[in-house]
């Protein structure tokens, strides 16, 4: 029983931040898509998170997970946006 319960302790903050990575991500894009620079979207969202990390606010590993998790599309979504300008003039 114990280790089941470590095993939920640890998986709760991966969970939780790739979800959180996930919706940021998503509010960004969708977000800056109204100035038609989508692909800062996922950057933003990872400067906010580093802005709340750095500024001392309460710092739990889900947001250290959601940063962590943020670095992917924030560097694989940056051509997928040139490509959405293109396709969307």
């Amino acid at each position: 029983m114990a280790i089941l319960a470590i095993i939920i302790s640890a998986l709760i903050p991966v969970v939780g931040g790739l979800l959180t990575a996930i919706a940021l991500c998503l509010v960004t894009w969708n977000l800056l898509k109204l100035v038609r620079h989508p692909e800062f979207g996922p950057l933003l969202g990872l400067v906010a998170l580093g802005v709340l990390l750095s500024l001392g606010a309460r710092v739990s590993q889900v947001l250290v997970m959601a940063a962590a998790f943020l670095f992917v599309p924030a560097t694989l979504l940056w051509p997928e946006g040139a490509r959405w300008r293109h396709r969307h003039p």
